[in-house]
């Protein structure tokens, strides 16, 4: 088995057919169950942080089978805040260290990852369903007023 990363979050494996019938597995019937636990054993000891989708791309021929995979950072969540005044009661009900804040369209826009303080935080704001690539948009449209850390921040400015 022969394992190399590519870049930071992605790495290829490649497993000849006694690699493939060690691990259990064969090359006419890759099963996706299996074919993501072996990567993501891999991606575990070369110490890629596996936060996100898993992307594999698997290219079998008769002297083994190529994997190519990668990790993807998951999308942030949007949230939208008509005044710099809710900004900071999120701020202080829930001084997350994660997330930036951005204004844009004439509102104030919260990026955070997905979970339990994200959620928390639509008592102060509110969802914004927006696509793929919508923080991109923000850096080159919008102003960035916090880049990291935005309501921890916050939060020891403005107790």
């Amino acid at each position: 088995m022969t394992v190399q990363r590519i870049g930071g979050t992605g790495v290829a494996l490649y497993l000849t057919p006694e690699d493939l019938e060690d691990h259990g597995g064969d090359r006419e019937t890759l099963d996706v169950s299996w074919t993501t636990d072996v990567i993501r054993q891999y991606l575990n000891r070369g110490g890629v942080r596996m936060e996100g989708k898993l992307e594999i791309e698997a290219f079998p021929c008769d002297s083994g089978v190529l994997l190519l995979a990668s990790v993807c950072p998951p999308e942030p969540v949007f949230l939208g805040f008509p005044d710099f005044e809710s900004v900071l009661c999120a701020a202080r009900g829930l001084p997350e260290p994660t997330g930036r804040l951005f204004y844009a369209d004439g509102q104030y826009i919260l990026t955070l990852p997905e979970g339990p303080a994200a959620r928390a935080l639509t008592e102060f704001g509110v969802w914004l369903e927006r696509p793929s690539g919508f923080e991109a948009w923000l850096r080159e449209h919008g102003r960035v007023i916090l880049p990291d850390g935005a309501l921890a921040h916050l939060a020891g400015i403005f107790p």
